[in-house]
């Protein structure tokens, strides 16, 4: 119980091929997509149930948790944080003038797992802990193809700015896409995206490293491998309501011809890891999801590590694929936990013998004793295991109590 809620319980593991930095010159650039803040579009649960508020509190206490220990384990080495997209469950159905309120309460949630101000101008700002957020678009924020919000996107917007942008770390170019609305393809509603990515790519000198930040996935052959630590089935196109797997083949194609040489893509979407090493091409890593409602039993997260040029050598970046625990691990360890107190109880009052007949051995267990003074029999056994389950259960109850005590203090 300690361990699943309190402790600093994540250790990396690093995807095959890019080994870890350690050099001072090289900063960690944090990447986090997926956290589908959970509403009432999430499960279809009423609004102000007692289900919908516990499955929030224990999907917002996991990745406030979780994020509180990914930033302190880097410090000041971390100054810049990416959310990948896919930040609202039901961020396209929050785009008119009656969400307006409900939005404002997904924001507050938000800054509250990510320890940012809440406003309208949060775009990009700082946190206390000196880091700034960067957040790009997903399907679930602004929609795609025909389940597309105009709505969703300039609230989008409002919130957090632009979702293409460029920043720069140790001579390294994050350029970041809104994939969603390059769906479209030539499409209108695409066009500002691509005009977007032309300027942020003209701002880049030449011959400088970059790596791309989208959403959906790039496209990719149905042969490409995802890696050994995919927990999921293989990553492959498909389409749903407001979702898409992949970019299209030549969406893909023409973003890459956009964006020129480009030595790493970031994605998301898929909620699960997929390590593509193109033969032709960047490799691209795309990370898991932060919440543990998306289907995989260990979200995760991912860190750039940005170096900069030492010599003659070109500045790099450098990916890792980190996971964190899951929570329904700790949750079967509860129940399994109770099983088991509940199995340990019914054979002491039900199937261990009471007395024993072998000379100075021979003895009554004292809660047995009383009870069958009290009672004789079955009855007797029944109101002991009664007994002993009660306070078996006060005793699990308090320590359960406790445990998440000591949680919100230390995450509140």
């Amino acid at each position: 119980m300690w361990s699943g809620h309190v402790t600093c319980y994540s250790v990396p593991d690093e995807v095959p091929g890019y080994p870890p930095v350690s050099d001072a010159t090289c900063e960690p650039v944090i990447i986090v997509s997926d956290l589908q803040l959970t509403d009432f579009y999430s499960y279809g649960m009423a609004k102000g149930s007692v289900s919908l508020s516990l499955t929030q509190y224990y999907s917002d206490a996991y990745m406030k948790r979780s994020f509180r220990l990914v930033a302190s384990s880097f410090g000041a080495r971390a100054k810049n944080v990416v959310i990948l997209g896919d930040i609202f469950d039901g961020g396209r159905l929050l785009g008119d003038e009656s969400s307006i309120g409900e939005r404002s309460a997904h924001v507050l949630r938000l800054c509250d797992i990510l320890g940012c101000a809440a406003s309208d101008a949060m775009r990009q700002t700082d946190q206390a802990g000196g880091r700034r957020l960067w957040f790009t678009s997903g399907n679930h924020d602004i929609g795609i193809a025909k389940w597309w919000s105009q709505g969703a996107q300039d609230a989008f917007r409002l919130h957090f700015g632009s979702p293409t942008f460029r920043f720069q770390v140790n001579d390294v170019h994050f350029i970041a896409v809104d994939s969603p609305s390059l769906a479209y393809g030539a499409d209108d509603r695409a066009l500002r995206t691509w005009n977007e990515i032309d300027q942020a790519v003209r701002s880049v000198p030449h011959g400088a490293p970059k790596a791309l930040l989208s959403h959906i996935p790039l496209w990719r052959s149905v042969r490409e491998p995802c890696g050994s630590l995919r927990q999921k089935p293989a990553l492959r196109q498909g389409y749903g309501v407001s979702y898409q797997n992949l970019l299209d083949d030549k969406v893909s194609k023409r973003l890459l011809e956009r964006m020129g040489d480009v030595s790493i893509v970031f994605s998301g979407d898929d909620h699960d890891i997929c390590v593509v090493k193109r033969s032709e091409g960047a490799p691209e890593a795309t990370i898991p999801t932060f919440s543990w409602l998306q289907g995989v039993k260990r979200p995760g997260f991912a860190i750039a590590s940005t170096c900069r040029a030492k010599h003659d050598d070109a500045p790099t970046v450098q990916a890792h694929v980190c996971f964190l625990p899951s929570q329904l691990g700790t949750f079967a360890i509860y129940i399994l936990m109770g099983a088991a107190h509940v199995a340990a109880v019914v054979f002491k009052t039900c199937f261990r013998p009471t007395t024993t007949t072998s000379g100075n051995n021979k003895k009554f267990d004292d809660a047995e004793a009383a009870a069958l003074r009290g009672s004789k029999g079955e009855a007797g056994r029944c109101y002991a295991f009664s007994r002993a389950a009660a306070a078996d259960a006060l005793f699990f109850a308090g320590a359960y109590t406790f445990v998440h005590a000591v949680e919100w203090i230390a995450i509140y």
